[in-house]
């Protein structure tokens, strides 16, 4: 996470997947508290864009043979973009932990994250996969 937060602070756009590992069962995942650190101690605060991504198992399964599969749909669902400047500063003034600030801030994240997830499946089903 050091090398990352390195690359936010030189302003570069950085994309990571906080839940830290493959979602293979598709079951709910705790964010990992890195992403709420990335935002609380980088020098200027980023903004949070968050998507979801859902039927990408069905082009690239995670089972052998390790082929796409052609003909498959995806969908990706971008969210609003998430502004933390005025929820750092709250957080910094009323003098919590490092871990407490970056829990406060993953906990926004993974709200928001999981709204998309529900709306990218549910977009899915009702739409892409009907499309032949």
């Amino acid at each position: 996470m050091n090398q990352v937060l390195d690359d936010l602070n030189k302003g570069d756009w950085v994309h990571i997947f906080p839940e830290g590992k493959v979602n293979e069962k598709k079951e709910y995942i705790r964010l990992k508290w890195g992403v709420g650190r990335l935002v609380a101690d980088a020098k200027i605060t980023p903004v949070v864009l968050p998507f979801y991504h859902y039927g990408f198992d069905d082009i690239l399964p995670n089972k052998q043979p390790y082929r796409p599969q052609m003909g498959q749909k995806a969908t990706i669902v971008f969210g609003e973009p998430i502004y933390f400047d005025d929820m750092v500063r709250n957080l910094k003034e009323k003098q919590l932990s490092a871990i407490e600030i970056r829990r406060q801030i993953t906990n926004k994240i993974e709200e928001e994250f999981y709204k998309l997830k529900e709306y990218a499946r549910s977009f899915h089903e009702d739409h892409v996969k009907q499309i032949k």
